[in-house]
């Protein structure tokens, strides 16, 4: 006989915006073991671990924001937004020697 497995707990059908130090502290605000997987957590448990996940934005809500934000300083044509346009680094890298291969592509 097979053994069917649990399906895996997913945090809002995605781990987009949920890293592992938020994982464990939310655990830890619900006082539950930190070691434990999440599959093997009850479903009460489950469930109040959903709905705080569920007040946050989280997989594909986090990338449509970052990507709106991201739009705006283009429009805005922002030194930001035109260092994403050109798809150079952003936050004042060096492009002489790092970032080589950025360049090529754009």
């Amino acid at each position: 006989m097979k053994k069917i497995k649990n399906k895996k707990f997913r945090y809002k059908n995605s781990n987009f915006g949920i890293g592992i130090k938020k994982r464990f502290l939310l655990r830890k605000i619900f006082g539950l073991n930190i070691r434990k997987k999440p599959r093997k957590l009850k479903i009460k448990q489950k469930n109040q671990l959903q709905k705080i996940i569920n007040k946050n934005k989280v997989g594909k809500e986090l990338k449509l924001n970052i990507k709106k934000i991201i739009n705006f300083y283009i429009e805005l044509k922002s030194y930001k937004g035109m260092r994403h346009k050109y798809k150079y680094p952003i936050r004042g890298q060096r492009t002489r020697t790092n970032a080589k291969t950025v360049k090529k592509t754009a």
